[in-house]
């Protein structure tokens, strides 16, 4: 499959630290909109019910017996002193300018207290609930629970969905609450919707827009040469080639250094899966053929919550992966796979930063953060 790149421009590489994206996710959610199952003084509510996509139809109760895989996200620590860290080690001219934290500083500068995850472990098993794992960093605290167990736990009803595509979710018809012993320590729960199912667009080509932009590509044999499947297909639809954006993003002055991303691991954000031989068409296309074997073999996936990706697999997820492969065609590339949940697509970013195995990240998923996912 012989693509160019059509967007407004390559998605930007973020650097990773636990500081960096963590702190993206942690804001507290507001009011209660309807009482918690269990209302009590006791009690205080998490988060309150979230809306139902346009077009659902209810259709009564979660069976008790369906099995829930979730997590308890717990603030940091010091939510403001944490905010103030992440601003200055990405600040030029700040002390604390790439002094990025090591191997779990972040736990014990930022973590929550141990006490705490203690008391919502305890809390947790106290109705059912069992305790699945809890993170490097401290911050989710992940579960496996029956619907009926779940609903005891964090004080809500769960109500079954049927989506306007016809698809069969659940989610709360409660405000979630927790006891107001552990409720201020906790961001939200996870795990308790799956109406929440973010999907890929499809690209929107403008067939016979004219010729190729005329930008300069570079001539170094290190970076990527588009072949003329490539650059047919940038000129039909107003594109631009991967050669090309190398080129309008500078990283030709990389290449005529010959610094190709060789030694460097990306890791690459997925909700979807891929197909390798297209991911090999690509690299072909751009590198020829001897060479596109080479890079497959630096190409792996890392399943997380045991990946279950769901979809057709030849959109976004491998216009994610052709472009940075194109660019740095030297690099290890890690694609994260996650179930496409609000767990899921929450636990995959963490788990990336507690992996630690990539300085680069990238994703052109808009997942936001958990108050995002919530809402």
């Amino acid at each position: 499959m012989h693509r160019s790149a059509t967007r407004a421009g390559l998605r930007r590489f973020v650097p990773v630290t636990a500081a960096s994206l963590i702190v993206l996710s942690f804001a507290v959610t507001a009011t209660a909109t309807a009482a918690p199952l269990r209302a009590s003084a006791s009690w205080s509510q998490v988060f309150t019910r979230p809306a139902t996509p346009a077009g659902s139809r209810p259709m009564g109760g979660l069976p008790g017996s369906t099995v829930l895989q979730g997590a308890v996200a717990l603030k940091p620590r010091d939510t403001a002193a944490l905010a103030a860290y992440a601003a200055a080690v990405t600040t030029p001219h700040s002390p604390l300018y790439e002094h990025y934290l090591r191997a779990g500083q972040f736990t014990a500068r930022f973590g929550p207290e141990s006490s705490t995850i203690a008391a919502v472990e305890s809390h947790l098993r106290a109705d059912g609930v069992r305790v699945t794992g809890v993170s490097g960093n401290g911050l989710l605290v992940s579960f496996s629970a029956t619907a009926a167990d779940a609903e005891a736990a964090f004080g809500t009803r769960l109500e079954s969905y049927r989506l306007a595509d016809g698809a069969v979710a659940y989610a709360p018809t409660t405000a979630v609450a927790l006891p107001a012993s552990i409720a201020p320590a906790v961001q939200t729960v996870l795990g308790l919707s799956t109406t929440l199912r973010p999907i890929a667009e499809p690209l929107q080509g403008r067939r016979g827009a004219g010729t190729e932009p005329a930008v300069k590509s570079p001539a170094t044999p290190v970076g990527p040469k588009a072949c003329a499947a490539a650059r047919a297909d940038a000129a039909a639809y107003g594109g631009l080639t991967d050669q090309q954006i190398a080129y309008s993003y500078g990283v030709d002055g990389l290449y005529d250094a010959g610094e190709d991303g060789a030694g460097q691991t990306i890791a690459v954000y997925e909700l979807e899966p891929f197909n390798r031989n297209d991911i090999r068409t690509f690299d072909t296309c751009y590198f020829g053929a001897s060479k596109a074997s080479a890079m497959l073999k630096r190409l792996t996936t890392v399943p997380v919550d045991g990946g279950q990706q769901v979809g057709y697999g030849s959109g976004e997820s491998e216009l994610d992966i052709d472009d940075v492969s194109a660019v740095a065609p030297g690099a290890n590339i890690e694609v994260y796979e996650a179930p496409n949940t609000d767990y899921g697509l929450i636990d995959e970013f963490n788990a990336i930063v507690q992996e630690d195995n990539a300085k680069v990240a990238t994703s052109s998923w808009a997942s936001g953060c958990e108050a995002d996912v919530q809402a």
